[in-house]
């Protein structure tokens, strides 16, 4: 009776261990649990069902001891002790476990009700954080499964391996899974940011898992949103938006209509309006992003060259646009419209100003522009290309195109005026080689004065290049030598011949030797510059195909309420002439000659043959001061005396072509999309 009563008070130590052990083994699928009565329920099945287990196994155990003792084997306490260590040590290969009955640290001395105590605390804690989850129960089935013969369950609970759900399929590449899961996040994050950006409102990411968004405005708006990702599809949803916006209001359509508004101006704005204080870079990313909204992203636009060019192709049949593309990158495309170049051929001088102006975006480029000079001494637009960079390759295949185009060959009685870029030098004399090359004087200065500084070299620079005839030329280098020897030297290094009026040619009716007319081009575009491509020379070509129309409108205008038949800027230079010469003198001789003083200068006229000492007249094609006293003296009007190229009728001819056609959007003839063949 001894050895029973040992064993029976073994078997309550016993059963207090198995149950701890299978409540530790299994307490992640019980901690589930959101109900104090299924957690009380779960408690007493593992109770029992471990009791009848250790009771099956300690009788055998007592049988197998008592046999034992009856055949000599021992008796007393430690006979039971080998019985029952044998007998788990074989259940051990099953996997089974049963401690020995050695005293261990345990919960032996807390009664069931501060054991559930415990867990309600945790339970109670999990059903304030999960509460739309659904209850997990074990039951008597799923915890037999578990503990009988030892062995490890199969069973896996719907939201034991949530996560691993989500992120990992059937697929073995879990690094794609993973890509797609951080991608899907931050779209989550791209939709929010999109949105804060289009309404201007200030949103805070609170939380930005790879599980949940949180994002909150800042104060006083109380205004939440909370999102998390679906179990199957991995989508992120909006679950709950709380809250309305009481922040400042939209600004996307003040970025529509001024897009050239400054983040200066934006942060005053606010401030004026809200009270409202925000750093410069918050300012500018917000800018760019509201601009990236409404315009599109850069890839969509280096995406569409080939569409929009075949929409100016289907627009203008006569018009040359060509793109070139190396593979699938873009390097480089050329407008010129059937209007402008008729226009050019057939109403303007034959000078061309040539520049090359960069891009305002992040990506670059350049700008590459010919112009000419229309009978009001005004831009002519001609035609314009984007590269991806100013050299000598980018200039030859422009100019190659410009030459082709206006039938320029080899420059005969052509005037080219540019920059000392050295890739645009070789490729005009390569391409053009018989045309008259000058080059902007105020570029030269501008590198000239780097060295040689001062108002009286500034004064004789300027006398020098503006000199129209020998002796005036001669005068000032001179002076210049003498101020300056070395500033002198650094000139003439400058080959003067390419940007002195003494020097050019009396054929094209035009004494320019500043570029002047590609500057008020590149200043005209400046805003479009700054934007990205498609967007850049859709632009360029409404603003232009305005001007025109403008321009036309306004000479017919004038010509219905002028007596003159010169442009309007023509004629007030001739009007200031001839009020400057009732300074001048006039002395006839036979032969139709004149001499002709003003102040301490004296010079030979012959209207006749449109010839006087100073040169004016014959490089510009307008009379001079000298002219027009000696034309007045002989009662003429000095109109007549005046080169075509500046009357209205050169004029009209040369905005009263097309000009630049209209272009349908994306909407109206699908330049966003495909073309059909």
């Amino acid at each position: 009776m001894a050895g029973v009563t040992v064993i029976k008070s073994e078997f309550e130590s016993v059963k207090k261990s198995r149950v701890e052990s299978v409540r530790k083994s299994n307490f992640q699928s019980v901690k589930k649990s959101k109900n104090e009565t299924t957690l009380k329920g779960n408690l007493q099945s593992i109770e029992k069902s471990v009791e009848k287990s250790v009771v099956h196994s300690v009788q055998k155990s007592v049988g197998a001891s008592v046999e034992n003792n009856a055949r000599g084997g021992g008796s007393g306490v430690h006979g039971c002790d080998e019985g029952l260590g044998e007998r788990f040590d074989d259940n051990d290969e099953d996997g089974s476990y049963i401690p020995s009955c050695e005293e261990e640290e345990t919960d032996d001395d807390m009664d069931a009700k501060e054991l559930v105590s415990e867990d309600e605390e945790y339970t109670q804690a999990r059903l304030k954080k999960k509460k739309e989850k659904e209850v997990f129960v074990l039951t008597d089935d799923m915890f037999h499964e578990i503990v009988n013969g030892g062995q490890q369950s199969e069973y896996v609970s719907e939201y034991e391996n949530f996560e691993e759900e989500d992120i990992y399929s059937d697929s073995t590449d879990f690094e794609e899974e993973g890509r797609r899961a951080r991608d899907r996040h931050a779209r989550a994050r791209d939709a929010i940011t999109d949105n804060v950006v289009e309404n201007a409102w200030q949103i805070h990411l609170k939380r930005a898992s790879k599980k949940h968004v949180e994002a909150e405005c800042r104060e006083p708006c109380k205004w939440r949103c909370y999102g998390s990702r679906v179990n199957k599809s991995g989508d992120f949803i909006m679950r709950n938006v709380k809250g309305v916006h009481t922040c400042p209001g939209k600004y996307m359509e003040v970025f529509r209509l001024r897009p050239q508004l400054s983040y200066k101006e934006l942060g005053l704005d606010l401030m004026q309006r809200y009270a409202f204080e925000d750093t410069r870079w918050r300012l500018y990313h917000a800018k760019k992003k509201s601009i990236d909204l409404l315009r599109g992203s850069v890839e969509e636009h280096y995406s569409k060259p080939r569409r929009y060019i075949h929409e100016l192709d289907r627009a203008d049949k006569e018009g040359r646009f060509e793109h070139v593309d190396v593979g699938v990158v873009f390097k480089a495309i050329y407008i010129c419209f059937s209007g402008l170049r008729e226009g050019f051929k057939e109403g303007c001088r034959r000078v061309i100003g040539l520049d090359g102006a960069f891009l305002k975006t992040y990506l670059g480029g350049i700008l590459l522009s010919a112009v000419g000079t229309d009978g009001n001494n005004q831009m002519y637009p001609i035609s314009w290309a984007v590269v991806e960079i100013e050299n000598e390759v980018c200039w030859s295949w422009f100019i190659n195109i410009l030459r082709r185009e206006l039938n320029l060959g080899e420059g005969v009685r052509i005037t080219i005026i540019s920059d000392q870029q050295k890739g645009l030098e070789n490729a005009v004399k390569n391409l053009i080689p018989l045309a008259e090359h000058r080059n902007c004087a105020r570029h030269i200065y501008a590198n000239w004065k780097k060295t040689h500084k001062g108002p009286a070299l500034k004064q004789l620079f300027w006398k020098l290049v503006r000199s129209t005839y020998m002796e005036e030329y001669n005068l000032a280098c001179k002076e210049l030598e003498k101020e300056d020897g070395q500033a002198f030297a650094d000139l003439m290094d400058k080959n003067p011949s390419k940007l002195c009026k003494d020097f050019i040619t009396p054929i094209q009716c035009s004494d320019s030797i500043m570029n002047s007319v590609c500057e008020c081009f590149n200043a005209y575009i400046l805003e479009a510059r700054s934007k990205h491509l498609i967007d850049m020379l859709e632009e360029m070509r409404t603003r232009l195909m305005e001007r025109l129309y403008k321009k036309y409108v306004d000479i017919e205008s004038y010509e219905s309420t002028s007596q003159s038949h010169l442009c309007p800027k023509v004629k007030k230079k001739i009007e200031a002439m001839i009020y400057e010469s009732r300074n001048c003198t006039t002395i006839p001789a036979i032969g139709g000659r004149f001499e002709v003083n003003h102040f301490e200068d004296r010079f030979v006229v012959t209207p006749s043959l449109k010839q006087y000492g100073c040169r004016k007249w014959e490089i510009t094609g307008i009379p001079c001061i000298h002219a027009c006293v000696v034309i007045n003296y002989l009662k003429q009007d000095v109109d007549e005396y005046v080169h075509e190229y500046f009357s209205l009728s050169k004029y009209k001819v040369a905005y009263g072509y097309s000009g630049i056609t209209t272009v349908p959007g994306r909407r109206g003839r699908g330049m966003g999309r495909g073309t059909r063949t």
